[in-house]
């Protein structure tokens, strides 16, 4: 079976595919481990202390391993990420393949004011509420990408437009999902 959840601050996005797997002893993988895992995953993902809005974690999980993807801001994230995933019951592989992306003033300057030019936006402040924000931001050489889910179309596409309007950057890339359900 693979298992794969990425996720942005607020919005666990669930991406799952079922297919025949093996674990390293040549056993079928219990499709309902593979679901626990992916669960207890998200969990200690999300619950990272230096895990913040400006940082993208995913994963995925075949079999007992589980890949971790996304890119993070801070340097001790990946090792972090790794001990934490490591702690979860199943799991006997960790592949870290976290990107660090690279500091520049540039970037962090961009990052405050897109946060402030979405989360200062009063139909956009709801999504920052949660301990873990909705809306992600990823920075990286002045190109910002939105991660996460919103409620609906226009609140997908004026956070754009925010971003957008911040002096600086190079292009947004709207990954915003639109989820009725947030």
């Amino acid at each position: 079976m693979k298992h794969y959840r990425s996720f942005a601050l607020a919005a666990c996005l669930s991406a799952a595919g079922v297919f025949a797997a093996y674990g390293s002893t040549g056993d079928p993988i219990n499709p309902q481990s593979q679901s626990d895992i992916a669960s207890q995953v998200q969990q200690k993902l999300a619950s990272l202390p230096y895990y913040t809005v400006f940082d993208s974690l995913g994963f995925r999980v075949d079999g007992t391993q589980v890949t971790s993807t996304g890119q993070v801001v801070n340097p001790a994230l990946p090792d972090e990420a790794k001990s934490a995933v490591m702690d979860v019951s199943g799991v006997t592989t960790v592949i870290d393949q976290l990107h660090i992306l690279p500091r520049s003033f540039m970037d962090a300057g961009i990052r405050r004011a897109v946060l402030r030019a979405i989360y200062g936006a009063p139909a956009l402040q709801r999504y920052g509420e949660p301990v873990v924000p909705s809306i992600h931001i990823i920075v990286d050489s002045g190109t910002v990408t939105l991660m996460g889910m919103v409620a609906t179309q226009g609140d997908r596409t004026e956070a754009y437009l925010r971003a957008m309007s911040v002096p600086g950057t190079f292009g947004v890339i709207n990954d915003l999902i639109v989820n009725l359900g947030v």
